[in-house]
């Protein structure tokens, strides 16, 4: 996701990127943040056969469609996502996410769609679909899976890291280690490649290449840090990081009444360390909200720990946690699915 919002609300202050595509960008070096930037894809395949999706076969399917896009082998990184970092599940779990009333909705589908078939009902292939979908986003891509699908990728990139964690990170730290890499004798340009709007964020990271949505008649978009930095105002990319802290991201939610418009004018007024600002600018959100809206000092901690300092900590139990949730939903849904099959009404008795 990134920062919600903060592409929609770059077009409006005149910044909507230059119109561009991967095989344009011959002079730089393309770090591709996959999940970030395939995940739809990902999960077609992987809906092809829940029960047994072929990573490597994915990995083939991937890899054909980024060389058919313009990206080229030996000028491109893809970096895979490792397990989420606990600062991520802190934020998720702290805020009841959309999680929690996805897995409600599909216990609800799976129960109706068990009692209609033992009534000799039918359950509308609408419902079977919305099912089947939800399903599929429990899906955790575990290590033997995302190994499976570098393996499948490798049939045309050669450059693939499995990163200890997100790739976005991975990729701002790579970028700072490394601002160009060597192809040829030339020195090129890193850009990162993805849909989510949080790599804008990385003091390191000063390009993006953005996928843009299917409905839209682009399809890519490209914007430098230092347009982003001035159509919104600000003067440092220090501001543009505490932006991205302070809106609602991955890991924090803005302070309540304060949008991206109000926090843009706010930060414009800031000067100092990333430290101070923050500071700063709490005591002054702090001054223009109620009492029940109000902030502790580390409220946008998460997002500093990620965005500034890029330390994100691991737990595999978390993983794990989530691979046993998806096994759990697809018996169930599995089970709920034959038993429809089963007990296939007369036309004359369906019910939608």
């Amino acid at each position: 996701m990134g920062v919600a919002g903060a592409y929609a609300h770059l077009k409006k202050v005149g910044c909507e990127g230059t119109p561009s595509s991967p095989d344009e960008l011959k002079n730089c070096h393309l770090d591709v943040d996959l999940l970030g930037y395939c995940r739809d894809a990902i999960y077609r395949q992987i809906r092809k056969d829940m029960s047994d999706p072929n990573a490597v076969s994915i990995g083939h399917y991937l890899a054909a469609q980024l060389q058919a896009e313009g990206f080229l082998p030996q000028q491109t990184t893809i970096f895979i996502d490792g397990p989420r970092p606990d600062q991520k599940v802190l934020a998720k779990a702290s805020r009841g996410t959309q999680r929690t009333k996805t897995i409600k909705t599909i216990r609800l589908n799976i129960a109706s769609i068990t009692k209609k078939s033992r009534e000799g009902k039918w359950s509308s292939g609408t419902v079977m679909k919305d099912t089947m979908l939800k399903v599929s986003s429990l899906f955790i891509l575990d290590n033997q899976f995302k190994s499976d699908l570098k393996q499948g990728l490798q049939a045309v990139f050669a450059s693939i890291v499995l990163c200890d964690g997100e790739a976005d990170t991975a990729i701002a730290v790579a970028q700072r280690d490394h601002p160009t890499v060597t192809h040829d004798g030339e020195a090129l340009k890193r850009v990162a490649v993805s849909i989510d709007s949080d790599f804008l964020i990385y003091q390191s990271i000063q390009s993006v290449l953005r996928k843009m949505p299917q409905k839209s008649e682009v399809r890519f978009r490209l914007y430098h840090k230092t347009e982003v930095m001035k159509a919104l105002g600000f003067g440092t990319p220090l501001h543009l990081l505490l932006y991205g802290i302070i809106n609602t991201n991955d890991y924090t939610r803005s302070i309540y009444t304060l949008g991206l418009v109000r926090n843009m004018n706010i930060v414009r007024s800031l000067q100092g360390s990333i430290e101070s600002m923050l500071a700063a600018y709490i005591q002054t959100a702090n001054a223009l909200v109620d009492q029940a809206g109000r902030v502790a000092l580390g409220h946008f901690d998460l997002s500093l720990t990620i965005f500034y300092l890029m330390r994100p900590t691991y737990d595999d139990v978390n993983s794990q946690l989530d691979d046993l949730m998806f096994l759990e939903m697809f018996v169930e849904f599995i089970e709920a699915r034959d038993l429809r099959l089963e007990n296939l009404p007369d036309r004359s008795t369906f019910t939608r």
